[in-house]
């Protein structure tokens, strides 16, 4: 049982995932929530039907939107929802195709100081980490930082596999929308995440502008969280389907533009030629 003391409402994005979704809402029932918040995202196959069916005996909270405005427009949603309406400490973000794992709850409940926002370990299924789902440092905070940026890529600034295994809680700056817990002071002063971002780079800029406004994000691999996903092929970096490999050239550029400063043309330059090598991973059809 879930430490009443410590209030979570879980905010869940779906469209066009059904079955996933059923699986999902299962695994989030078994926590015993007091409140669950449901964004649907205009869907088609069946999916408002079911969860017009689940709200008549389960504590969630449906939110039908008229039209898909991506990832981005329905935690937008979702999150001006429950800090209007609900009384909460955290509210829990993530897809629909993911879950907490066992004791995740417990773990953050259990904490003596609540910290602004705390981040899960995601991983596949099999256990894999899930690399959409890897938190980070800003990549040019200090000249060390940037150092670290300008030899290694993204490598230099996200976290390594070693510091999931090592168990340790950290500090990052950055993280996606996948096991995300965001404290109540954070959202009254922060406010919700920016809806124009359609999908892809909404966490990032929502969660560096947490940083920004001076409030402490803890990544704490011990929280377990799994990501069913198969956005990316067989783990390399190859879209399913292709247009989501738009939005995510396009917003990395807008989050580029936010972070890198006076490094932002060499920035482009590395973005540009990286876009160009990673065209021969996907097949020629």
């Amino acid at each position: 049982m879930i430490d009443r003391k410590c209030k979570i409402v879980p905010i869940v994005v779906t469209y066009n995932r059904l079955e996933k979704l059923r699986q999902v809402m299962e695994r989030l029932f078994a926590f015993n929530f007091e409140h669950v918040v449901i964004v649907d995202n205009a869907s088609t196959d069946g999916t408002g039907e079911y969860l017009a069916s689940l709200a008549a005996e389960k504590p969630i909270h449906l939110i039908s939107l008229r039209e898909n405005t991506g990832g981005a427009g329905g935690f937008h949603a979702g999150v001006r929802y429950a800090h209007e309406h609900l009384d909460y400490d955290y509210l829990l973000l993530q897809d629909d195709d993911a879950w907490p794992g066992e004791g995740v709850m417990e773990r953050l409940c259990s904490y003596e100081q609540r910290p602004d926002a705390v981040i899960a370990a995601v991983h596949y299924p099999d256990g894999r980490v899930c690399p959409m789902n890897i938190p980070g440092h800003h990549p040019f905070k200090d000249w060390r930082q940037t150092l670290r940026t300008l030899i290694r890529g993204a490598r230099g600034f996200h976290v390594t596999e070693a510091d999931y295994q090592s168990g340790r809680q950290q500090a990052v700056d950055f993280a996606s929308f996948v096991g995300l817990f965001v404290h109540r002071r954070v959202i009254e002063q922060v406010g919700y995440p920016d809806d124009r971002w359609f999908i892809y780079g909404d966490d990032l800029e929502y969660t560096l502008r947490i940083r920004q406004a001076g409030f402490q994000m803890v990544f704490d691999p011990a929280l377990h969280y799994v990501h069913d996903c198969q956005t990316l092929k067989e783990g390399k970096k190859i879209y399913q389907p292709l247009w989501k490999a738009y939005f995510t050239y396009r917003n990395n550029l807008h989050i580029a533009k936010q972070v890198a400063g006076w490094w932002y043309p060499l920035v482009v330059l590395y973005r540009v030629l990286s876009w160009h090598f990673a065209l021969f991973r996907y097949p020629r059809e």
